[in-house]
């Protein structure tokens, strides 16, 4: 046995080898009903969906200033994309749109 670019043709050393079988993997099925300790916690409603709209909620979950660094960090980023897709649009499209009907109309006489 000679390993690859050993001139020399040095043996390898073996190595240990335990076979061992794979574990087998149980799939629940796709809907199972069970009891849990939070019974309702999956629920959806209309007083779930106004706890999000409150913006005191928003910032609830951060527990670190790299978490609020990030949080901050995409809010800008957010931002900066809007007023990009603004300006693209007031300063480029609408104007370009503008010329385009202005070249199609003939002139008035």
């Amino acid at each position: 046995l000679q390993p690859a670019g050993d001139a020399s043709a040095e043996q390898c050393k073996w190595l240990k080898y335990e076979a061992s079988p794979l574990r087998e993997r149980h799939v629940a099925h796709r809907w199972q009903a069970g009891i849990d300790n939070c019974p309702g916690c999956n629920e959806r409603g209309i007083e779930n969906f106004l706890l999000n709209l409150d913006p005191r909620q928003w910032l609830n979950g951060l527990n670190s200033t790299t978490e609020a660094v990030t949080c901050a960090l995409e809010i800008a980023l957010v931002i900066v994309s809007i007023l990009a897709t603004v300006l693209i649009c007031t300063k480029c499209i609408i104007p370009l749109a503008k010329c385009t009907i202005s070249l199609s109309k003939p002139p008035k006489k």
